[in-house]
């Protein structure tokens, strides 16, 4: 009786298109369960193979051979498939803040996974724009943002919409000094009051035979007298309106006089607030 080895048969199992970026270990089945040796059949570089596993380079066909060892029981053995190599899938690494609680613009880190050209445009340009990836709040509400990844020779497109909803900042008035003292010989003078939000002021007179405001937020002296003033700050699309506050200060004709002396040198200083200057003291 002569025993002569039996014929291998190999196969290789999974012979679906590979994806750039997504390497696979050949699978392969056999009847001896030999060593095999992975090559690629052609000089092209639309793969590569590594330990058995095809490295996907560029699209196009993938030729590779695989070929079984001789064992004590069977033969050697080759099998050539070729594998189908596609475009691979991009992503977006980075996101945006799903609430958004500040009026100043910022930038995005919304770029693609993979080298890709791309643009990012705002859905809804009464709400936030968009440009070289600052973003910049414009009114309260839900502000869509999409970023769309441009096709390439490696890689699919893709779009995605990110919503940013943005919310009114609170804003609060800021009294520096409780209260003021001008003369009638100055012109308008700035108030010791301030908002948050650095917008312009709402000035209301509650003695206007003695005091006025002027449009940019002044306080415009008119006579001698009590002056009352009420403050507030109606915000706008980013900002929430603050409360009203009331501020009373002093109108004085000729204002107020002190004296100051620096050794035998005596002056006297005039106005609204006088201060004694470098070098002197208030006598």
């Amino acid at each position: 009786v002569t025993i002569q080895k039996g014929r291998e048969v190999i196969t290789v199992s999974d012979l679906s298109p590979i994806a750039i970026d997504e390497p696979r270990k050949i699978q392969i089945n056999s009847k001896g369960d030999p060593n095999f040796v992975v090559e690629k059949l052609t000089t092209y570089d639309y793969c590569e193979i590594v330990n058995n596993t095809v490295i996907a380079r560029k699209v196009g066909p993938c030729g590779i051979k695989v070929t079984s060892a001789e064992t004590d029981f069977y033969s050697s053995a080759g099998t050539a498939v070729v594998l189908q190599i596609v475009k691979g899938k991009n992503g977006i690494s980075g996101s945006l803040p799903n609430n958004l609680l500040t009026a100043e613009p910022f930038k995005m880190n919304l770029n693609p996974s993979k080298p890709a050209d791309f643009q990012i445009n705002t859905l809804t340009p009464q709400l936030c724009s968009v440009q070289n990836l600052i973003f910049t709040p414009l009114g309260s509400g839900e502000c869509e943002v999409t970023i769309k990844i441009n096709e390439n020779d490696k890689y699919l497109s893709l779009e995605q919409t990110f919503k940013v909803l943005i919310s009114k900042v609170k804003q609060q008035l800021v009294v520096k000094e409780k209260s003021f003292v001008l003369t009638t010989k100055k012109g308008k003078a700035e108030l010791p009051i301030t908002s948050t939000s650095s917008l312009p002021l709402v000035i209301q007179s509650e003695t206007p035979k003695v005091c006025k405001s002027s449009s940019d937020g002044f306080v415009i002296p008119k006579a001698a007298g009590e002056c009352r003033l009420l403050i507030s700050q109606p915000g706008n699309a980013l900002f929430d309106s603050t409360g009203t506050a009331s501020i009373t200060g002093y109108i004085v004709n000729n204002g107020f006089s002190i004296t100051c002396v620096k050794g035998k040198l005596i002056k006297k200083v005039k106005g609204a607030k006088p201060k004694c200057p470098a070098g002197f003291k208030k006598r």
